[in-house]
């Protein structure tokens, strides 16, 4: 049986009708899956910079900020320095900057530490007592690291802070819980310098940091006299950074945190 005219037009008005159809089905598909990827990319940089309950590693990568992080520990019998030439390096080139420093190493450089303290540049983060190693000890240790380390600062500077560097940047799940515990936020880093190492040389540290910075980046140094190149390499890293448009940072301006912690009865 062949079509008349009239089933031809009916047909075609349903051909047509079943394209649009298909068409707008397309369009809202479309649609919706760029909604997921707006709020999954949203979540993940909220989650990024937020890292409840674990590590942070970085802030946020739309904003050109980068935070220079200086590490500065000692173990028990195993006295380290100060790396002043940094401090000055950091002061004439107006770079905030975050410490972190060791309860112990707090002690036996008073001086020092009172000196960090009193920059409006820099801000002050909790390194643990003697550098022990937070992935090796139990619970308790744990505990006694931070805690001692904060009544520590509370005594010689009148301050305390929200920021914990994991001596080695090791750690556990349960070492992490125990930090949380005690109301501070686990910083880790997404740029090592490799100051540490003696071959590591100014010349390759440049160039090694800068290449591996990038918006909200977290650098690693040492200034306890085992960043062995630091402050040579440091004013050509300030310059080329800002000449890319960086800004620096503390840890708490790039993560907007609070910064002091108030004095608590357990320290």
């Amino acid at each position: 049986m062949g079509f008349n005219g009239r089933d031809r037009d009916s047909l075609s008005r349903s051909d047509d009708g079943l394209r649009t159809h298909r068409l707008v089905v397309a369009v809202v598909v479309a649609v919706l899956g760029l909604i997921a990827c707006a709020a999954f990319v949203y979540l993940a940089q909220f989650f990024l910079n937020a890292n409840e309950g674990g590590p942070i590693t970085n802030g946020t990568r739309t904003d050109m900020k980068v935070a220079l992080t200086f590490d500065i520990g000692e173990r028990e019998g195993d006295p380290a320095g100060y790396d002043a030439e940094i401090v000055r390096v950091l002061t004439e080139n107006d770079v905030p900057a975050t410490f972190f420093l060791g309860g112990l190493w707090m002690t036996h450089n008073e001086k020092a530490a009172k000196e960090l303290a009193a920059s409006e540049l820099f801000e002050l983060g909790n390194h643990g007592w003697s550098h022990l190693d937070f992935a090796q000890i139990t619970p308790d240790q744990m505990a006694s690291e931070v805690i001692l380390t904060q009544q520590a600062m509370w005594d010689l500077l009148g301050r305390q802070s929200r920021l914990f560097r994991l001596p080695y940047g090791t750690y556990t799940d349960e070492a992490l819980a125990v930090i949380e515990a005690h109301g501070l936020h686990t910083i880790q880093w997404d740029v090592v310098s490799g100051d540490p190492d003696p071959e590591i040389t100014a010349e390759r540290m440049i160039p090694w940091v800068v290449e591996q910075v990038r918006p909200g980046s977290i650098v690693i140094m040492h200034a306890n006299g085992r960043g062995w190149h630091t402050a040579e390499a440091l004013p050509e890293i300030i310059r080329t950074l800002r000449e890319q448009g960086y800004v620096f940072a503390t840890i708490s301006d790039l993560l907007d945190l609070e910064y002091d912690a108030p004095p608590t009865a357990e320290w």
